[in-house]
């Protein structure tokens, strides 16, 4: 488990985002953890290098601006829906006695929950 201190985290946010708010200091937070998800796929466990946050946040940067992008590791990072956004999403579920059985609540394949990608792709 990696622990960023809050005037590190401060800092990139200002660094890469112009400002050190919390929702600015949340967005560095899930760049880093997109670029972690990245990095499993590759990273031999006790093969870890030293943690350095900046290239983290370049691998992200990477990873969205690539084409065609690399959308896997953006599904690991999700937000709660909002209550109005659970109560407009909806997905079929399953088929009972011939008509579609819909369930409010559904983005994608997350319930309850959107992803980092579908935030992305929808912004």
């Amino acid at each position: 488990m990696l622990q960023i201190k809050r005037g590190e985290l401060k800092q990139l946010a200002q660094n890469k985002l112009g400002d050190d708010s919390i929702e600015s200091q949340n967005k560095v937070l899930v760049m880093i953890s997109t670029s972690l998800a990245a990095r499993t796929s590759y990273t031999v466990v006790g093969d870890e290098k030293v943690v350095d946050y900046e290239k983290m946040i370049a691998l992200h940067d990477r990873l969205l601006a690539q084409y065609p992008p690399h959308s896997s590791p953006f599904e690991h990072c999700c937000q709660c829906l909002t209550e109005e956004e659970y109560n407009s999403s909806f997905k079929t579920v399953g088929f009972k006695y011939g008509k579609a059985v819909t369930e409010k609540g559904w983005v994608n394949n997350y319930h309850g929950f959107k992803s980092y990608r579908s935030i992305i792709e929808n912004y």
